[in-house]
């Protein structure tokens, strides 16, 4: 398993998040360095500005730079952190039953949403900042970035990128992914880790492929009331997924996925004319 390491140290105003990348196999880090991290000042960032610098550091390690590989997902990757209520934000027993991990601190939670969700299969575990040992790296890279929003991660889609929230990835994995283990009356605690990948490869694949269509008049209101306003909604003929997307103040977030048969009311699903398919409106 590949090991990315990361370490932080409060440095003025700034945070300097020192980390390192070891591949399996291999005797010392194929790259190493630091990541300074300038926090903006935020109501809800008050608190813990050490384990939000040490986060955003990760995000864009893992998501910006892949230093663990492009394209490459949580699977046979452990992260070491040096903050308890990281591996608790992602605990996956927790993510898997209630959608949410077992910390108490909601900016910690909201920060570690792209390890939640793209990186689920990772395994965190936690290092004390007191036992961190310098690598010897074949590269090394610093850098410095500022952050004045939550780290995410996107799929894209006919509406833009989209924000998956824990919540829709679950509901994914439950209704299509494990949907047989699911009938045979089975939890998603039972469900290995590896379908949450194998779920964010599948997003990554169909919802591009996915068109909006109306949501009817009839289940309008029900929508608004449950979602809120600014609703869309995607269909994937091929799979008969239909994904609910919201409007929201980090962007566009996929908030459920329903199947798209004759059960579903949310959508009225395309007539044939000849070789096409018809959506109404």
């Amino acid at each position: 398993m590949d090991t990315l390491s990361v370490s932080t140290i409060a440095d003025g105003d700034t945070f300097k998040v020192r980390y390192k990348y070891v591949p399996h196999g291999s005797g010392a880090a194929s790259m190493a360095g630091s990541v300074t991290v300038c926090l903006a000042i935020r109501p809800d960032w008050t608190r813990d500005r050490g384990i939000l610098a040490e986060l955003a550091a990760l995000h864009h390690l893992m998501y910006v730079r892949e230093i663990h590989g492009v394209h490459r997902l949580g699977n046979s990757l452990c992260v070491e952190v040096s903050a308890g209520a990281i591996k608790k934000a992602v605990a996956k027993g927790a993510l898997k039953k209630e959608d949410a991990g077992t910390t108490t601190k909601a900016h910690v939670a909201h920060f570690s949403m792209f390890l939640a969700t793209k990186y689920f299969e990772a395994t965190v575990e936690v290092v004390p900042s007191g036992k961190w040992v310098e690598p010897e790296s074949k590269r090394t890279l610093d850098e410095t970035i500022c952050v004045d929003e939550y780290p995410v991660v996107h799929v894209g889609s006919v509406l833009g990128d989209v924000v998956v929230r824990r919540h829709a990835l679950n509901r994914f994995v439950e209704r299509f992914m494990a949907a047989a283990e699911m009938a045979a009356g089975r939890s998603l605690v039972d469900i290995p880790d590896y379908r949450w990948t194998r779920a964010w490869r599948s997003l990554e694949s169909i919802l591009p492929q996915s068109v909006r269509v109306t949501i009817p008049p009839k289940e309008a209101q029900r929508v608004m009331w449950k979602y809120g306003k600014d609703v869309h909604a995607l269909h994937h003929i091929g799979s008969q997924n239909v994904f609910v997307v919201k409007d929201s103040g980090r962007g566009r977030e996929l908030v459920t996925v329903l199947r798209g048969d004759e059960y579903c009311k949310l959508i009225e699903l395309p007539r044939a004319a000849g070789q096409r398919l018809i959506y109404s409106g």
